[in-house]
């Protein structure tokens, strides 16, 4: 299950996939959703594992793999 407020690493240091394949499309990548993106690192490496006011106790439960 993916959570809808995960923001990863990838997502903000420039190699999330879809970025890739807008700005480079001469690598001929495919979009990919978040939920299927290889760098998809679920609450290990979201950037908001230690907000409770985006990630609350009962989402970390819900969405923790």
């Amino acid at each position: 299950m993916f959570c809808p407020d995960y923001c990863g690493l990838a997502c903000v240091n420039g190699d999330c996939p879809n970025i890739i394949c807008e700005t480079h499309p001469e690598y001929g990548f495919e979009p990919v959703s978040c939920a299927e993106c290889f760098y998809f690192g679920g609450c290990d490496d979201c950037a908001f594992i230690h907000m409770p006011e985006i990630c609350s106790e009962e989402k970390k439960v819900k969405y923790m793999r």
